[in-house]
């Protein structure tokens, strides 16, 4: 009896509250095109076989590299792009707005990490935008200029007048989002 209720009700919830799968590319290396293709895993070039006891440093992933970074953050900023173009095309779906949210603290989590505290902190300020004001009232053109920061902050390279620019940005869009919250309250 216990087996059938339990059945009926992974049946009745296929599909509705699926986990998206997780991007490990940042963790793990990828398979090189050998493996992928035949499905088997067999010695590439970068399998070399020793007889030296392997250390704990061999076991883990390797480091990523500051193009790996750069890579994931481009891939990131990305996605945010495809999120608020799906949230400014349907301003009124709680969907949309929170996939644009989950987007930006993605990028609040990993930026500052992977280099880029701009980055960081600009998504920060979408996020406290996105939390703080009411889901019903659109923020599309707050939330734009965001994402435009974002996105150039990304192309800009670093130095010492970018960096001004950025700091001066950040803190004019912060401004906009506690006067944006303070008016809500």
């Amino acid at each position: 009896m216990f087996g059938k209720l339990l059945n009926a009700t992974k049946s009745s919830k296929a599909g509705a509250n699926e986990m998206p799968t997780p991007d490990l590319s940042r963790i793990f290396k990828s398979p090189s095109p050998a493996k992928a293709e035949s499905g088997k895993i067999a010695p590439s070039a970068d399998d070399v076989v020793t007889d030296e006891p392997v250390g704990l440093a061999d076991d883990g992933p390797s480091a990523p590299t500051e193009a790996d970074l750069t890579a994931w953050l481009q891939r990131d900023v990305s996605a945010l792009k495809t999120a608020f173009d799906t949230y400014a095309q349907r301003v009124s779906s709680k969907d949309a707005r929170r996939q644009l949210f989950i987007a930006s603290h993605n990028l609040r989590g990993t930026a500052e990490p992977f280099g880029n505290p701009v980055l960081g902190r600009l998504a920060g300020s979408l996020c406290n935008l996105l939390e703080r004001t009411d889901s019903d009232e659109p923020v599309v053109a707050l939330a734009n200029l965001h994402v435009e920061a974002m996105r150039a902050a990304m192309v800009t390279g670093e130095s010492a007048a970018s960096d001004e620019l950025a700091q001066t940005v950040c803190v004019a869009l912060e401004d906009q989002v506690a006067a944006k919250v303070v008016a809500e309250a």
